[in-house]
């Protein structure tokens, strides 16, 4: 499979700014572990604790703190505070508590090991046409309003501002879902790798229309679908048929990418499906841009995290 690079490019912003010299160490062992990743595991650990080293002494260091540092979610402080605690991050002389920003490619310490951690943002494509017309998709197309790239822009820069660093950013190779992984994957220096297995839910008949058209031709069937009654609309796509194509998809992206971040763009209905399996309760509409941060457990997403929406809440019901 051949990796494409984004159309347009800016450089993310750091939560945290190391000196030149840790820079060279970071890059120097960056690539090193690159260049190692098909070899024996002892190579490969080796370069992954220089990495981690490098890493965890640079970010957790107060007088490389910058504005732009958050704080973290509970489970990542207790993770660093952890690896902190073991020795593989400098500890302050005065004994002091140090402020620290850790990028989500962070990999956990166990005591002379590393564990990789997989952590993938799915999110929802930006506002389409047919969104604003309120027209059932599924496999259709349509553009990306002028809104729409917008949404994809603004979520680009809160990644980067955020320190988020994807391997790539897979996409549905439907248009409107790939427009929108093309910005962010410009903007975040990712490779993008479209797969049809990231595509929206097939919506059978009701495809290309809106939902006042369903009601009107298939009275009761739209609200019975919605109850779980039926398991598909006619002709269509059923969650089981859909959840199997998308973890298919998961799985080839995972063993392309290895270990760090990977953003999935993907569709409204598939991802409401795949975050309410994994432990999400899902009732509101999912924004345009909107989606879940997702762990990773025996080949499915895990661990469903909602992303702040990047919309004011009180959306209308999408139309798939």
């Amino acid at each position: 499979m051949t990796f494409q690079r984004g159309s347009r490019y800016t450089k993310p912003v750091a939560t945290a700014i190391p000196s030149p010299a840790e820079t060279n160490t970071i890059g120097k062992c960056e690539r090193r572990l690159h260049s190692l990743r098909h070899a024996s595991e002892n190579n490969r650990s080796a370069a992954q604790n220089a990495v981690m080293a490098t890493r965890v002494r640079v970010w957790s260091s107060a007088s490389h703190a910058t504005a732009t540092t958050a704080p973290l979610p509970a489970a990542r402080s207790q993770m660093l505070s952890t690896m902190l605690a073991s020795g593989s991050g400098a500890a302050r002389s005065d004994g002091s508590s140090e402020r620290a920003s850790v990028s989500i490619t962070i990999r956990s310490f166990a005591r002379g090991s590393l564990t990789p951690v997989r952590r993938v943002l799915v999110l929802r494509h930006g506002e389409s046409t047919w969104n604003k017309q309120r027209r059932w998709q599924g496999w259709l197309d349509a553009p990306l309003t002028p809104d729409g790239e917008a949404q994809a822009v603004q979520r680009a820069v809160a990644l980067a501002r955020a320190g988020v660093v994807p391997r790539a950013v897979y996409t549905s190779d439907l248009e409107r879902a790939r427009r929108t992984a093309e910005i962010l994957a410009g903007r975040l220096d990712a490779p993008l790798v479209p797969d049809a297995g990231f595509r929206e839910r097939h919506g059978g008949d009701w495809q290309g229309h809106t939902a006042d058209e369903i009601d009107r031709h298939w009275p009761g069937m739209r609200a019975a679908w919605r109850r779980g009654e039926i398991a598909a609309p006619p002709g269509g796509e059923d969650d089981a048929t859909a959840l199997a194509r998308f973890d298919g998809a998961l799985h080839r992206a995972l063993a392309h990418v290895g270990d760090g971040v990977l953003v999935v763009v993907t569709h409204h209905g598939i991802l409401r499906v795949v975050a309410t399996r994994a432990g999400a309760d899902v009732h509101a509409t999912i924004p345009n841009l909107g989606g879940f941060w997702f762990g990773v457990g025996d080949g499915r997403l895990t661990d469903a995290e909602p992303i702040g929406p990047l919309q004011p809440d009180g959306e209308r019901p999408p139309v798939e």
